[in-house]
C-alpha cells in the first residue's frame, strides 16, 4: 500500500446497468462478498490535466472525505487509471476553498454498494440524474501488476455479464455535464 497522496494505478471498467439485482446476484454467484453501502457526493473542480474530485463519504460507521486527482484516458474496455489520494478532515472547508479558487464543474451525488471479489472492488452504482452502473476496480501493486488487475477485470466482466455496448467510456461527471461518450 501506498502512502497517503502518493501516486497509483488501478484498472477499471464502467457500465451503464440495466438491473442491480440482476448484476449483485451475479456477483455473489462468483463469489463476491458484500462490504457496505456508501453515500457519496464528488464534487469536481476545474482541473486543465486530469480530473480533480472531493468526496464526501458517509456509512453506517460515519462520514470521511477525500481529495482525488487522476488521469485516465477515456476508453472502453478494462482501461488504466493513475491517480493520487488524500484524506481531507475539513471538506467542507475545503470544497469552499476550492470553489473560490477553481470553480466548481459538477458534482456526482451517487449510493454506492461496494462487493468484493479476489481484491477487485465491484461498485453497484445508483447514479442521482443518471440511472443504474456498474463498476469494477482492480489496484495495481494490492492484487499484482498491471496484467493481473486487467485479468481479473475481464474474468468478471465475463462472469457478470457486462457487454461490450453498455461499457461507458467516460466519467460519471462527463456524463452528468453532457459530453456523453461511448
Amino acid at each position: 500500500m501506498s502512502a497517503a497522496g502518493e501516486p497509483r494505478s488501478n484498472v477499471e471498467v464502467k457500465a451503464s446497468c440495466a438491473d442491480l439485482d440482476k448484476a449483485r446476484e451475479a456477483g455473489r454467484s462468483a463469489g463476491a462478498q458484500y462490504a457496505r453501502v456508501e453515500h457519496q457526493r464528488d464534487t469536481y473542480f476545474r482541473c486543465n490535466d486530469g480530473r480533480l474530485k472531493l468526496r464526501q463519504i458517509e456509512t453506517e460507521s460515519g462520514r470521511r472525505a477525500e481529495m482525488i486527482f487522476y488521469r485516465r484516458a477515456d476508453a472502453g474496455g478494462p482501461r488504466l487509471s493513475r491517480y493520487s489520494l488524500k484524506k481531507v478532515r475539513f471538506p467542507n472547508l475545503k470544497r469552499r476553498w476550492l470553489s473560490l479558487t477553481r470553480g466548481i464543474t459538477v458534482e456526482v451525488v451517487k449510493t454506492r454498494e461496494l462487493w468484493l471479489w479476489r481484491g477487485v472492488r465491484i461498485h453497484l452504482d445508483r447514479v442521482v440524474d443518471l440511472g443504474d452502473y456498474l463498476e469494477l476496480e482492480a489496484v495495481v501493486g494490492d492484487i499484482g501488476d498491471e496484467e493481473e488487475a486487467r485479468r481479473r477485470c475481464e474474468i468478471l466482466v465475463d462472469r457478470l455479464g457486462i457487454k461490450a455496448e453498455d461499457q461507458i467510456t467516460t466519467s460519471y461527471s462527463d456524463l452528468i455535464s453532457g459530453r456523453r461518450s461511448g
